[in-house]
């Protein structure tokens, strides 16, 4: 089967080459015979594109072989008329790369199609679909419906073994995956003949688990997608609003509220944020639901509402971690530099916090000197040991003034004693005063304590530190 879809495409490919190049010739004066051989090929060209309107690309391949065969008095390549030696235009060296350069083009058109009907599978999920994995399906019927503020809570951790094998080979082939299964699905009935007669509210899966399982999956990875940036995720409703086929959208126990959301597809990811993500940012108070533009600035569930600038955003450069959008940390951004420079917005914390330049931008400063976080602002210090040349205004170093001296040398110096020179001197010195600092001093206390150790034990260790001054 594949090699006949090939040798097909190969015929279509080759077909159309030859019948763009088969107006070779150039015009000239209609007089001459070059120029009546370019009438003659004229003819032969029209009469070929009247038999390939009815005629399938073999059959054109073999028309278009015995139209270009050489007539009388010409030879393959170069053909005689009047003495003159008249050469075809040569066949475009890059044809090749052409037509796979339109292949490309219809492989792009056909994968924007196939996002649409992901789009409306994963839609209802976001505004109408529950959670199974508690409950039963009497419970389903009044629990909490919709995943527009957050991905389902606690996250999902046995994700579906198909979604993940294909979408991690990358975007195309995640979307070839996904795209069948959206189909056939009860979701887009109203949709796709495929599934008209289907009665199954789950279908094409076995049970709720297993459709919870594959959306949820699935708005996971093309999330991450959005986060990134991916071009064919640009305009995926084709300027139209987001949402605007959510209320053809079938879900397993109906749309029990309606959802309204005033946001086109006029920015490049919009409505690929709109269907794929959650919002954080508006709607999750009201059940997802944008209903005008000054709704968005006193929206209850906005956390950039208390600012002078109510704008929300997500911030696709700092939600590329696929484990932390599974457990919804999103990073948004409010213009908090607006109310106060050197601030930025924490999502942790929501609300505005000083920001450290020092943290996110490391090359502030030179190597001589190092950066200094301040409130709103920060400061380059000099290295320690070194010192600012207010002339220079580079950092030279230090040299240092000598060591002070201590409190018992000023008071040695005063009384006239030289300054101990072992440790033990100067243990005895603060002990028992300046003047046991002096060299008869500690010779006169060191040989009564060796006297009254050896009286006490001469083998104890303070009579051998003693005597052994001596």
């Amino acid at each position: 089967m594949r090699a006949t879809a090939l040798i097909v495409c190969f015929d279509l490919v080759f077909w159309s080459n030859n019948l763009i190049l088969s107006q070779v010739l150039p015009s000239s004066d209609s007089s001459s015979p070059r120029a009546q051989s370019s009438e003659d090929e004229h003819v032969r060209n029209e009469s070929l594109a009247t038999n390939n309107e009815t005629c399938p690309p073999p059959c054109a391949r073999k028309l278009l072989r015995s139209s270009t065969k050489p007539s009388q008095g010409q030879t393959t390549g170069y053909f005689r008329n009047s003495g003159a030696y008249n050469r075809r235009q040569p066949r475009n060296p890059f044809w090749i790369f052409e037509n796979l350069r339109k292949m490309m083009d219809l492989t792009k058109i056909s994968v924007q199609m196939e996002l649409r009907d992901i789009a409306r599978f994963l839609v209802g999920h976001k505004y109408f679909g529950f959670d199974p994995r508690t409950g039963t399906e009497i419970t389903w019927k009044y629990s909490r419906k919709g995943f527009y503020a957050q991905f389902p809570k606690p996250p999902l951790k046995d994700l579906h073994e198909k979604v993940v094998s294909e979408c991690s080979k990358g975007f195309v082939h995640c979307v070839r995956e996904l795209a069948p299964f959206a189909r056939r699905s009860y979701a887009l009935k109203n949709f796709s003949a495929l599934n008209l007669f289907q009665t199954n509210v789950y279908y094409p899966f076995s049970s709720a688990l297993e459709l919870f399982r594959f959306r949820t999956t699935a708005s996971y990875f093309l999330c991450w997608h959005t986060m990134q940036q991916n071009e064919a995720l640009w305009h995926i409703a084709g300027g139209a609003n987001c949402l605007h086929d959510l209320s053809k959208v079938l879900e397993p126990f109906g749309q029990d509220h309606l959802v309204q959301d005033i946001r086109t597809d006029s920015e490049t990811l919009q409505c690929a944020l709109l269907v794929f993500c959650p919002d954080p940012c508006y709607g999750t108070l009201t059940r997802g639901s944008v209903i005008s533009a000054d709704f968005m600035s006193r929206d209850p569930g906005n956390p950039c509402r208390g600012l002078q600038d109510k704008t929300c955003k997500l911030d696709f450069g700092k939600n590329l971690n696929f484990n932390d959008l599974q457990r919804n940390r999103f990073n948004i951004s409010c213009q908090c530099a607006k109310e106060r420079e050197g601030f930025q917005w924490n999502s942790q914390y929501h609300l505005c916090v000083d920001t450290d330049e020092c943290f996110e931008n490391q090359d502030l400063c030179g190597e001589d000197q190092m950066c200094q976080n301040e409130v709103g602002s920060y400061t380059c210090l000099c290295k320690r040991g070194y010192i600012l040349n207010n002339v220079t205004g580079k950092c030279e170093e230090h040299y240092r003034l000598p060591r002070p001296k201590s409190r018992l040398a000023h008071q040695l110096q005063r009384a006239g004693v030289p300054e101990p020179q072992s440790f033990f001197e100067k243990q005895l010195a603060l002990l028992l005063g300046i003047s046991a600092a002096s060299h008869e001093g500690v010779t006169k206390v060191t040989m009564l304590l060796c006297l009254a150790t050896a009286a006490l034990a001469a083998a104890s260790p303070a009579h051998t530190v003693f005597c052994d001054y001596f």
